[in-house]
C-alpha cells in the first residue's frame, strides 16, 4: 500500500507525490522511482522514502529498492560505502537485511539539531521480528544538491547488533 503524506503544502511536493502515484499505478516501475534528493524534502520524508523503497526493493526489479536508497546517500556516506554494488551487499549483509522486503514501518519523530537530523525507525520483517534502526541525516552544502537532506549512516539498534556503528 503506497501513503504518501503532505507536509507544508509543498508543490513540490504535492507535485512528486502525484508522479509516485502514477507510476505506482502503471506497475512497471518501483513507486518511489522518481524520487530524488531534494531541497524540499524534510527529514522525515527522506527517511520515509528510502524505508519504504526497501519494503518494495524488489519490484520491478531486484534491488530497485537499494538503486532509490542509494541516491539518497551523501558524498561522504557513498565514499565509505559505494559504488552501488558494494552499497547493494551492505544491504543484503544481515545487520541491514531486515529492511529488505519488510511488511511494516514505524517512524519516531526525527530530531534536529542544526545541519543533523536523527530518525528513529522500527521495522518489522515478515517473521514478524521488530528491528529498530535510526537514520543519521545531513543537510547538504556543497554544490551537488545544496539544502538537500542525505544519510550519513543507518545504525541497528536492537540487542542482537554485533556491529552496531556500521555506517551505511
Amino acid at each position: 500500500m503506497l501513503k504518501v503524506q503532505l507536509r507544508h503544502g509543498s508543490m513540490a511536493v504535492a507535485l512528486l507525490a502525484i508522479a509516485i502515484v502514477a507510476a505506482h499505478a502503471e506497475g512497471n516501475q518501483h513507486p518511489l522511482a522518481q524520487v530524488q534528493p531534494s531541497a524540499d524534502l524534510t527529514p522525515a520524508q527522506v527517511i520515509r522514502y528510502q524505508v519504504d523503497a526497501l519494503a518494495d526493493n524488489d519490484v520491478p526489479h531486484a534491488d530497485a529498492g537499494i538503486e532509490i536508497t542509494f541516491r539518497f546517500a551523501s558524498p561522504e556516506n557513498r565514499r565509505a560505502t559505494g559504488p552501488l554494488p558494494r552499497f547493494r551487499a551492505l544491504l543484503h549483509n544481515p545487520m541491514y537485511s531486515d529492511l529488505l522486503n519488510h511488511v511494516r514501518a514505524e517512524y519516531g519523530d526525527p530530531l534536529l539539531r542544526g545541519h543533523m537530523a536523527l530518525g528513529p525507525v522500527l521495522i518489522t520483517t515478515t517473521e514478524g521480528k521488530q528491528v529498530g534502526y535510526m537514520f543519521q541525516l545531513s543537510k547538504q552544502l556543497d554544490e551537488r544538491c545544496p539544502g538537500c537532506w542525505m544519510t550519513e549512516g543507518v545504525t541497528r539498534l536492537d540487542a542482537d547488533a554485533t556491529e552496531s556503528g556500521r555506517a551505511l
